[in-house]
């Protein structure tokens, strides 16, 4: 039972996933921001639903109460068209997420090599898309 662990924590004792794991975790915080602004945009502006504009608004009370959830409500945009610069952020800084999560992978399958620069990128938009279309059809 404990030597089927020994390669996992042997991988998880190198550098290198710790630098895949910041990397996730500080692009995750970077898209939070455009994430709320395209979400409220596209709920009062496509969809004419103001109650999944208050839904947005009560959760993001109950995870960030205080000073903090106040200070992005307040900073959030109100009014105006679908937000297409965070919706473009918003691409770019889930593709950090889902591109250090693709070279970890690739790196635990035993790819022998990891895709160039622009093929990389394209993979994670893919991922991108099929993580948040996976939600959409149940």
């Amino acid at each position: 039972m404990v030597a089927a662990w020994h390669p996992t924590l042997r991988y998880c004792m190198r550098t290198e996933v710790h630098v895949y794991a910041l990397a996730v975790a500080a692009s995750a915080l970077l898209s939070f921001y455009p994430f709320l602004v395209v979400m409220l945009s596209f709920c009062r502006n496509v969809l004419h639903w103001p109650a999944a504009v208050d839904a947005i608004y009560l959760a993001l009370n109950d995870y960030l109460p205080g000073d903090l959830g106040a200070f992005l409500k307040r900073n959030l945009p109100t009014r105006g068209a679908f937000q297409f610069t965070s919706m473009l952020l918003l691409l770019i800084t889930a593709n950090g997420i889902f591109e250090p999560m693709e070279v970890a992978l690739n790196h635990v399958w035993g790819a022998k090599s990891n895709r160039s620069y622009i093929k990389n990128q394209l993979v994670s938009l893919g991922m991108i898309f099929v993580a948040g279309g996976w939600r959409c059809y149940p």
